[in-house]
């Protein structure tokens, strides 16, 4: 090599070592500017001019443009048959008589009909339960294709997970006024010729289980633990391409709500969403998120005075406070579902074999909308999805709710993720920068570098320690005994707690 090319190899390696040395002594204070960037970005997604109004994509769906056929004559046979269902919960009846009492209703309205029994083998106890499920064949086409209408046993609003709804931990609520609509539906729907789909009716026994045991089942899944009998008679129709999950807790209602996340943050396709929404409100039906009033507001009365200072600046530059909150409630609640990877609602097990599914919650109130309200809008959603020729697929499939009828798209609320990324990569970054090289001073106290080898072998091995610890807690609390121990324990701590308080209470007297 001569001299002229090592001169400007060294001169190539300066060059690099500069712009390193200048990109690291200032990668502090740019790690900052972009935190502060990344978090005030994500405090601005509930601002209104990050969101955009929702719109159909999909021309063929054509969402409130029929005349639905649902009558006061259909809300008379849902009275009779929620008559028949509260009897059944009352007398606390078993899930062969529960099931047994939906299948002759469908057989009595002249559909195919079917049940499937299922049971779950887990470390925290076993489950078993009875389906019920009829199908309605289209007279219209070869039953290529088909939608579901379910309803479960339990409501949502009996769910254990934190981010939803439930009156009283020991409190199981009934979705009796579900099922009736169902019932009700599928006596309306099978007389009608305008099918372009199969129909089918399913009635899941307890919450999640249910609907899932009858999916796996449905599409041939296997799962370890899980046992369900095949779907036999009736058998299986098309594929199905939409499903409607109706939950309808309370006596009357005063808003339908929207749950729509799925198992491990699957979404469905918001054309969907969207034309339920507009079917809705076409019907003089309010509209929510989950089961969020939008007539709640934010009391800031007594919240200290950096709180009230930040109202009334927000009030300066024009910004509605309680408008801010209720978006920001929707985006938490939608970003806990997903990080959690929980589905809200019984729609979510239905995702996983790609179909488009939400679950209407008529939120629990008393008035002024009931059975005539529900039916019209679900006849009208079906009709729908019954216009469709292919799968939905032009609108999003990764959104953010922020308020009724608006949503974030992901250009909007993804940069902020990226950005604080970004912060954790550059910090990655120069720690693997200056693992590779040690400081010591020369004889003339001059600052002297030197290459070493990371320490590569240390960060293998706590890796190792900690992926062996996670494996460990898993294989722990897949074990009976474990839960069987969380048993005992819970089942004494309210003795427990008796007996403190009565300690106090002597330890006060004397």
């Amino acid at each position: 090599m001569s001299s002229a090319e090592l001169d400007k190899h060294a001169s190539r390696l300066k060059r690099r070592e500069r712009i390193i040395s200048n990109i690291t002594s200032r990668l502090t204070p740019l790690r900052i500017i972009l935190f502060i960037v990344g978090y005030a970005w994500l405090l601005l997604l509930p601002w209104k001019g990050l969101s955009r109004t929702a719109w159909i994509d999909e021309n063929a769906l054509q969402p409130g443009q029929v005349n639905v056929d649902w009558n006061w004559g259909d809300v008379k046979a849902a009275d009779g048959y929620l008559e028949h269902l509260e009897a059944l919960w009352n007398k606390n009846a078993t899930s062969a008589e529960r099931a047994g009492y939906i299948q002759q209703a469908f057989k009595d309205v002249g559909l195919e009909t079917g049940s499937q029994q299922y049971s779950f083998v887990t470390p925290s106890g076993n489950t078993t339960g009875i389906n019920a499920y009829a199908l309605s064949r289209s007279s219209r086409s070869s039953g290529t294709e088909a939608i579901v209408i379910a309803a479960s046993w339990i409501s949502l609003q009996s769910e254990t997970s934190p981010l939803t709804p439930k009156p009283s931990p020991l409190v199981t609520q009934p979705n009796l006024r579900g099922i009736a609509t169902l019932l009700a539906l599928a006596r309306s729907l099978s007389v009608q010729h305008v099918w372009a789909k199969d129909l089918i009716f399913l009635v899941s026994d307890s919450y999640l289980d249910g609907a899932h045991a009858w999916l796996s089942a449905y599409h041939g899944a296997e799962q370890e633990g899980m046992h369900a009998d095949a779907l036999v008679h009736p058998e299986p129709a098309g594929v199905i391409w939409t499903a409607i999950v109706l939950d309808y807790p309370g006596h009357s209602f005063s808003h339908l709500g929207l749950f729509f996340e799925g198992t491990n943050g699957r979404l469905p396709n918001q054309d969907f969403a969207n034309s339920a929404s507009t079917i809705s409100r076409s019907m003089g039906i309010p509209w929510v998120l989950y089961d969020h009033n939008d007539g709640d507001r934010l009391n800031l009365k007594g919240r200290g005075i950096l709180i009230s200072l930040l109202v009334e600046l927000a009030e300066i530059f024009g910004l509605d406070v309680q408008d801010y909150w209720r978006r920001a409630r929707n985006i938490v609640r939608n970003v806990g579902y997903q990080a959690t990877g929980e589905p809200s609602g019984v729609h979510g097990v239905f995702h996983r074999y790609r179909i488009d599914a939400i679950t209407l919650f008529a939120l629990p109130a008393r008035g002024p909308h009931g059975f005539h309200s529900l039916g019209r809008v679900v006849e009208s959603l079906l009709r729908t999805s019954n216009n469709l020729l292919e799968r939905l697929h032009a609108s999003f499939f990764f959104y953010i709710f922020t308020a009724p009828g608006e949503f974030a798209e992901f250009a909007k609320y993804l940069p902020p993720v990226i950005i604080l990324g970004l912060v954790a990569s550059f910090g990655g970054l120069k720690l693997y920068v200056q693992t590779g090289w040690t400081r010591s001073r020369g004889a003339g106290n001059e600052e002297i570098w030197a290459v070493r080898d990371r320490p590569v072998l240390e960060v293998l091995c706590i890796m190792g320690l900690t992926h062996a610890a996670g494996l460990a807690t898993l294989a722990i609390v897949n074990r009976a005994w474990f839960w069987q121990a969380i048993e005992v324990r819970l089942s004494l701590l309210p003795k427990q707690l008796t007996n403190h308080h009565l300690d106090l209470q002597r330890v006060g007297c004397d």
